[in-house]
């Protein structure tokens, strides 16, 4: 009964990049962009999860998945399409390309945006000559570097490693997407929340029960791994002294023109 609970961090992490509509809705050109992103959103997700699921379980019984390969591969074997397992290796890799490349455009976005009010290194909200924030996107880099000295020494539970190690990251952005949502939700107006191009049916509620559900994930991925809960700390030290590091340099830094940064925060 508990065996899915176990496999909570990894099952949640594979929807990791839904908070890149909350991310990078500052930059859309009109909230009916938003709207649109998240319906393709949840569209993409239930066709791509919950449509290959269907089709896993109507093909393959339960019973006969194995560790030693992909039960994509299985399927297709199944079914007879030749070259299954490099077919599988194209998509998957594909697939993780384009997340690291939208990954490190959320990232460094954010850091230049950051920058430019003032709550990151100045030099972070530079632009380079082409009109690239070169050294934020160097600094959002430095995961990847993380990955590979982890895959070169400790290959056997590298991916372990990277997996925890960001998930409380992840879960951060949702947390904070959800509360906003919450907290906006709950100074409309009547009137107001009828003017909203896209509003959830459940109003403010359905984001008070992701909250809750959220946070009830993130403590049992504390529990089943020291490296969940350590890099999780670490998160929020970090996190917190830098805080009220650039919270005291705001009396004597001027901001930039919101306008002016690329992104809203």
């Amino acid at each position: 009964m508990l065996a899915p609970l176990l496999a909570m961090t990894f099952a949640i992490y594979t929807f990791g990049g839904v908070e890149f509509v909350a991310v990078t809705s500052g930059e859309s050109r009109s909230p009916g962009d938003v709207a649109k992103a998240v319906r393709i959103t949840f569209g993409m997700l239930s066709l791509l999860y919950l449509g290959s699921i269907a089709v896993l379980v109507g093909v393959m019984p339960w019973n006969n998945a194995a560790l030693s390969e992909s039960p994509f591969v299985t399927v297709f074997r199944t079914v007879k399409i030749p070259g299954a397992g490099p077919l599988m290796n194209f998509v998957v890799l594909t697939a993780a390309l384009s997340g690291a490349n939208a990954a490190l455009y959320v990232s460094s976005r954010m850091l230049f945006s950051m920058a430019r009010t003032g709550w990151a290194p100045a030099r972070l909200g530079h632009l380079n000559r082409k009109g690239s924030p070169d050294a934020a996107v160097l600094v959002s880099s430095f995961g990847i570097a993380v990955a590979v000295l982890l895959v070169t020494f400790v290959p056997g539970r590298a991916f372990e490693y990277i997996l925890r190690g960001a998930f409380f990251g992840m879960m951060l952005s949702w947390i904070a997407s959800l509360a906003a949502h919450i907290s906006f939700r709950s100074r409309l107006t009547p009137a107001q929340a009828d003017l909203l191009l896209f509003r959830s049916p459940l109003k403010r509620f359905g984001s008070v029960i992701g909250l809750t559900v959220v946070c009830l994930v993130i403590l049992k991925g504390w529990y089943d791994s020291r490296i969940n809960l350590m890099s999780a700390l670490a998160y929020l030290i970090i996190l917190n002294i830098a805080y009220f590091f650039f919270k005291a340099g705001q009396k004597s830094r001027p901001l930039v023109d919101p306008s002016r940064a690329g992104s809203s925060t």
